[in-house]
Formats: C-alpha cells, sequence, structure tokens
C-alpha cells in the first residue's frame, strides 16, 4: 500500500512549480510558452481534491512486471470494445508501456514499432503512408489518407497532427480501408490515439528527461474524484531541444525547437449506464526543421543564377540565407457522451477544433542566393458531430450512426526578402460540408461462423476560391462529391482464441480543388478496393497474427507543381499487394520478444501523364508533362519493413530493472515515380534501461534513440527551384526520471 509522502497542499504547490509562470526550467535552459498552457496545467493540477494525492490502491510490483503476451488485449477497432484476437482486421495495437520501452514519444516515431507504416512529411505536413497507401498533397482541405483519431475525435489537418503521445493509453494502428466505421479520408487505414481518462482512483505521474542537444521533456498527469460522480484528470507537457543543423553561411546553429499542450478532462458518471466526458486541450509548436533542408544531390538552380554560393548536402548541414520557420496553436473541445438504454448503446461526439499556423515559410533555392522564402499562414476551424446507435443480441451486434464535419481552411501566400516587406501572391480558402450514415453488423450464422457487413454513404459539398494578387478577385468554384463504401467478411472461429477470416472493403478518399494553383477542375476523390485474407491466435504469454492483402487503388491523389505551387491530380490505377505478420512471445516470464515484419510490392499498373522532375544545369529543375510512370514502383513504398523488440525484466536491488531494445529496418523507397530519388535500406535502433524502486514510486532511465547514429533522409520534395531533402535525427541519448503516487 502506497501512503501520502507529505501534506497533500504540499504536494499540490509541487505539481504546480512544474508549468510555473508561463515556463519551465531544464537545467540552464528556461522555455517560455504562450500564458494560457501554464495558467490550464496549473489551474488543473489545483482542481484536483488533496484526496487525488494518496493513493490506498496502488498497483502491485507483481502487476506491473506482468508480461504483455499475457494480457488480453482489447480494442475499439470497430467502435466497441472487444478482444483484439476477435477483431477481422490487420492491426497493431500499442500500450503506453511498450512505447516507452520503444523509445516512442510522437506520432512521427510510431513507424518504429509498426511495419508497413511509415510517418513521412512534406515540411511540416505528416504524411503517413500503411502498405503503400499514401498521400503527397498539401494545402487547404488536403487531408491525408490516413485517418487520425484522438479520443474518437477525427484530426484532418495534417498540419496538426504530429502530436505529442506522452499522455497516450494505447496507439491502434488499423490496416486496409475504414471508410464503413471511420469514414472519409480512410483509405489505407486509420490511426487511433486514445489518451489517459479520469479515474475515481487518484493517481499522480510526473516524469522528467534531459539529453544530448539540449533536449528536455517534463511531463504531468493529475486525476482523481471531484465527488461520487464527478472525476477529473489534467495533463501537461513540455519540451525543447536545441538544433543539431549547422548553417554553413551564417555560422549558427539552427532547428531549436520548443513546444507544450495542456489537456483537461471532466467525467461526470451518474450511473453505470451514462457518463459525459467534456475534454478541452490546448497545444503549441516551434519547430522548423521540416523545413531546414538543402540539395538533393547538390540539385538547386541558386549557383546557377548566382555562381558561386555556398551549396551543401551533408547531414547537420544547410546554406539557407531565409529562416525555415513553423509554429501552431491547436485548441480543442470535444464532449462525448455514453447511454445504455434498455440494451442498446447510444454516443453522441461533438468537437472543434481550431488549428493556427502562425509562421510557416522555407528558404526557395537552400542556398545564400537572393530567391526570397515563400511564407503560407494557414487558418484552419474544424466541427464534428457523430451520433451512433448500437446494440447486440445473442448472434447479432449492429451500430449505425450519422456523422457532420464542417471545415473552414485557408491559407495566405507570399514572397519574403529578407528586409523587405512580403510580397502577397494568392489567398485560398477551401470549405467542406460532409455528411454520412453508416451501418455495420455482425451476424453469428453457426457457432463457429461470423459474418461481418456494413456501408456507408457520404455525401461532401466542396467550395474552392482563390484570388490572386494585386487584385484579389475571388473566383469560387463548387462540386459535390457521392461516396458509398463498405465491407463484408466472413470469420471462422477455431476456438475462443483462435479465428481466421475472409475480407472485401471498400475505402474512399474526398474530393477537392487545387486552390493553390486556381484550377477550376475538381480533384475526383481516390478509390480502393482491398482483399485481405487473416488469422489471429492468442495464448498465454504467446500472440501472433497473419495476413495477406490485394489492394486495386483507383484514381490516387498524386501531387505536380506549377511554379512553386501544388498542383493535384489523378493516377488512373495502381495496384499493392503483400503479406505481414507479427507475434510476442514470452520467452521466461521476464524475458519477452515482439517481431513483426511486413512485404509489400505496390506499382503503377497506369499512370502515362506522370509529373517528372528531371535537374538541368542549365534551367534548374525541368518538367516532362508527358512522362510514362507505369510499372513503376509506388512512392514511399519499402518491399519489405519489420522491427523486433526485446524487453527484459528483473528483480534488483528489491525493486525491478527493465532493459528494452527495438530494432526497425525499411528496404529503398523512392520519394517520386520515377525512382529519380530514393533511400536506401536503413535500420534504427533504440536501447533504454531502467530501474524501478521497490515502492513503485521511482522509476530512473537511461536511453538511447538511432544509437548507431545512422544517416537517413526523413523526406524529399521537389520544387521549381530544386530537389531537397530533409534528414532524420541523429544519435540521441538521454536520462529521465518518473515518479507516481
Amino acid at each position: 500500500m502506497i501512503k501520502s509522502l507529505d501534506h497533500p497542499t504540499n504536494r499540490r504547490a509541487k505539481a504546480g512549480k512544474l508549468l510555473r509562470n508561463e515556463g519551465c526550467e531544464f537545467g540552464k535552459h528556461e522555455v517560455r510558452f504562450n500564458h494560457s498552457i501554464a495558467v490550464w496545467a496549473c489551474l488543473g493540477a489545483a482542481l484536483i481534491p488533496a484526496s487525488a494525492y494518496a493513493q490506498d490502491g496502488a498497483t502491485s510490483s507483481e502487476e506491473l512486471s506482468a508480461p504483455a503476451a499475457a494480457q488480453e488485449i482489447v480494442v475499439t477497432a470497430q467502435r466497441r470494445s472487444e478482444k483484439a484476437v476477435n477483431v477481422p482486421i490487420s492491426m497493431v495495437v500499442q500500450s503506453s508501456k511498450q512505447l516507452e520501452n520503444a523509445g516512442v514519444s510522437s506520432v512521427s516515431e510510431l513507424g518504429q514499432v509498426v511495419p508497413g507504416l511509415r510517418i513521412d512529411g512534406s515540411g511540416p505536413y505528416t504524411q503517413p503512408s500503411i502498405r503503400g497507401v499514401s498521400s503527397v498533397v498539401v494545402g487547404p482541405g488536403f487531408a491525408a489518407n490516413i485517418a487520425t483519431y484522438v479520443d474518437g475525435f477525427y484530426r484532418p489537418d495534417p498540419l496538426g497532427n504530429d502530436i505529442s503521445i506522452s499522455d497516450a493509453e494505447s496507439v491502434q494502428i488499423l490496416k486496409g480501408p475504414q471508410g464503413t466505421l471511420f469514414g472519409r479520408n480512410s483509405t489505407g487505414g486509420a490511426m487511433v490515439i486514445t489518451t489517459r481518462a479520469p479515474s475515481f482512483t487518484p493517481a499522480v505521474e510526473m516524469k522528467a528527461s534531459y539529453g544530448n542537444y539540449d533536449e528536455a521533456h517534463g511531463y504531468l498527469f493529475v486525476t482523481g474524484p471531484i465527488s461520487e460522480q464527478l472525476a477529473a484528470s489534467v495533463s501537461g507537457h513540455l519540451d525543447r531541444s536545441d538544433g543539431f543543423i549547422h548553417n554553413i553561411v551564417s555560422g549558427k546553429r539552427v532547428g531549436d525547437s520548443s513546444g507544450g499542450g495542456v489537456r483537461a478532462k471532466l467525467l461526470y458518471k451518474p450511473s453505470s449506464d451514462a457518463s459525459v466526458t467534456l475534454e478541452v486541450s490546448h497545444s503549441e509548436l516551434s519547430d522548423p526543421n521540416g523545413f531546414l533542408w538543402n540539395p538533393y544531390q547538390g540539385k538547386t538552380n541558386g549557383p546557377i543564377f548566382f555562381p558561386g554560393v555556398a551549396v551543401t548536402s551533408a547531414r547537420g548541414e544547410v546554406s539557407n540565407n531565409d529562416p525555415a520557420q513553423f509554429k501552431n496553436d491547436i485548441t480543442s473541445g470535444f464532449l462525448t457522451g455514453k447511454f445504455k438504454i434498455g440494451g442498446v448503446n447510444l454516443n453522441s461526439h461533438t468537437g472543434y477544433q481550431h488549428v493556427k499556423v502562425g509562421a510557416l515559410s522555407f528558404d526557395l533555392d537552400a542556398t545564400p542566393a537572393p530567391f526570397g522564402s515563400l511564407s503560407f499562414p494557414e487558418k484552419n476551424k474544424i466541427f464534428t458531430q457523430e451520433f451512433d446507435l448500437g446494440g447486440k443480441s445473442s448472434r447479432f451486434e449492429w451500430i449505425g450512426g450519422l456523422f457532420y464535419m464542417h471545415q473552414n481552411q485557408g491559407q495566405n501566400f507570399s514572397l519574403i526578402f529578407t528586409g523587405a516587406p512580403a510580397i502577397p501572391i494568392s489567398r485560398t480558402r477551401q470549405k467542406i460540408d460532409a455528411y454520412a450514415a453508416f451501418l455495420d453488423g455482425t451476424l453469428q450464422l453457426t457457432d463457429t461462423i461470423f459474418l461481418t457487413a456494413g456501408g456507408r454513404y457520404g455525401i461532401d459539398k466542396v467550395t474552392g476560391t482563390t484570388a490572386f494578387a494585386p487584385a484579389f478577385n475571388a473566383g469560387s468554384v463548387r462540386h459535390t462529391f457521392r461516396s458509398l463504401d463498405g465491407r463484408a467478411i466472413i470469420r471462422y472461429q477455431f476456438d475462443a482464441n483462435s479465428n481466421a477470416y475472409i475480407s472485401v472493403s471498400k475505402g474512399s478518399k474526398g474530393g477537392l480543388f487545387n486552390t493553390s494553383t486556381g484550377d477550376p477542375n475538381p480533384v475526383r476523390p481516390e478509390k480502393i478496393w482491398a482483399y485481405e485474407i487473416g488469422y489471429k491466435l492468442s495464448r498465454p504469454g504467446f500472440r501472433f497474427e497473419a495476413a495477406a492483402f490485394d489492394y486495386e487503388y483507383k484514381d490516387q491523389q498524386i501531387v505536380e507543381y506549377v511554379g512553386n505551387l501544388a498542383n493535384v491530380v489523378n493516377v488512373a490505377k495502381t495496384r499493392v499487394y503483400g503479406a505481414e505478420a507479427h507475434a510476442s512471445y514470452d520467452l521466461t516470464r521476464n524475458f519477452q520478444i515482439n517481431a513483426g515484419m511486413s512485404y509489400t510490392r505496390g506499382r503503377y499498373r497506369s499512370f502515362t501523364n506522370a509529373e517528372r522532375y528531371i535537374f538541368s544545369p542549365v534551367s534548374g529543375i525541368t518538367t516532362d508533362l508527358n512522362a510514362d510512370a507505369s510499372g513503376n514502383v509506388t512512392t514511399r513504398t519499402p518491399e519489405f519493413s519489420g522491427s523486433v523488440g526485446l524487453n527484459y525484466r528483473q528483480p534488483f536491488l528489491d525493486g525491478q530493472v527493465d532493459l528494452s531494445g527495438t530494432y526497425a529496418y525499411q528496404t529503398k523507397i523512392y520519394f517520386d515515380p520515377f525512382g529519380d530519388t530514393e533511400q536506401s535500406g536503413y535500420g534504427l535502433l533504440n536501447l533504454r534501461a531502467a530501474w524501478t524502486d521497490p515502492s513503485d514510486r521511482w522509476t530512473a532511465a537511461l536511453y538511447g534513440k538511432n544509437v548507431t547514429d545512422k544517416k537517413y533522409r526523413q523526406q524529399v520534395t521537389s520544387e521549381s527551384t530544386g530537389i531537397f531533402q530533409v534528414f532524420g535525427r541523429p544519435a540521441t541519448y538521454g536520462v529521465e526520471v518518473t515518479l507516481r503516487y
């Protein structure tokens, strides 16, 4: 039993000091953020009554050390809680402990523990890819085709989705089209993130880490009851890091980043059949690294027009004369109601998000040549409302619902020369009103055979507006897109812990307009037909699942460039097929192994009018509009990817030591449809050693990420002024301390 360390009011004061006075000190550095983050976190810590800091029913050391493979996994992949082994969907589920052991602290690092998943980017835009299904289009209204959900709410803006998962309870990566239950823009799958919920059992967790590049992280989670029917929680995090990049022109280090966020939840639970959760969050981020690029193989037109300017293509170096900038500010409010009425479950999800990108700019040629920088700050307001109703009888389980989303997103494009006023180029806006109705059910035909079928009908009303300087006369275009998605699955249950399934599913990605170029022609929605066969097994100490898949992908939305502005076109046909497997095995009670692999073969079956960027030493980048990419490898699709994680736990000094290692490997990928830009195969190794004291209150850890210091390209982007690359972070290491009570 864990008892109070000191007086409750003193503990509350200590928790408040973590995020005091608009800032937080990490060693010799002081990080400051918007006043609202600090105030919200401090008030939230004070909101929890003193009783939250004295925990009588703490988790025992035996429970903490229980092997993960021995625990039953419950997921919500079908919008209801059920055992993962019974869900006929290929997925990877990571608990907060597994993510911690693997050194994964943000969405951008999830690919290191999920074979077949890549998290790429175009500048700061997050562009996930699952099984070769990816999106490279960015701009107002251009969502990724891997849908991201946080606490059940859809987050369509890729400028706000490389989020910290410090307070994540679990992350579920669903593979294959999820359009029936998760809707538009889940063509390739969905990332479902669940954060820690308020609890009527008091708990506090504080965490701080410090590493090379003066990288520091602070985290606080507090939860407890306010009354018998009301519980609250507050979580907050602060992050900062020095950049690892040297500007050879200025001689200065660049790439310093900082960020922070707070999330407050209030749970009202009047009975076991009803609950209402109010969630409010705010986060801020300043991180220019997505735009700190240099020329791929020296390909930039800076030296062509200004001979003798400095050019570098080495990792850790840039030669920009215009600063790279990215700053975002995200405020969200969610209201979730869950009610059980006469055996029927009624849920309501109401959400609002405001994404404000105050600074978004990059050097046009990545050299000191005076081409200036392109700036395009953004505002995005999103409102969503969903009602779903579900029930279950002895042999039939069903869920249906209605969904609405209003999104209003705009950007202002300007050209900036150092020391001069901005030169306006255009103003763009895309408004989307999305309506959908869905119904899905599972019928138990016999004791061992289950049939699942469902469909979703959606209507997207899209308005695109483009106004060019100097007149800024706005011209609007409108179009209504309709889609019908669905799935059919037969599952055979060998026993309570072993299943096989065959599925056919269809997904779609919403249509849109090229607002950045003013093209009045709509870009058609993407469509994908997916065929999959899979097997799942769960036994004490052992879990295994495998699947083979075949995708027919039509009208994939691919970006091309007109000047420096993205134009989107539809690829005629793409085919992707492959197989994957994942296993978790407790070799002993104290030694566990997790391993997974994915083989994916993706080819453009018909892509006869692809945009190709060929560097010319005379004119820079030239474009061949008639190039044929048919038969070529799809972008950002490694043929093989795999990961293996080892965790060894052992009693030590009356406490427990945990030794963890994760190695992720992938083969070569291409960043364009012609294979002109590539990243050869590489592997990343993360290590962690932690010791927890006998009371389970304190944990001290040493960690290392990319400990072999592998050099790899994280993204390659083609512009009219050159082809540019961004490298992944070098080796990082540090110490971490966690306090729980």
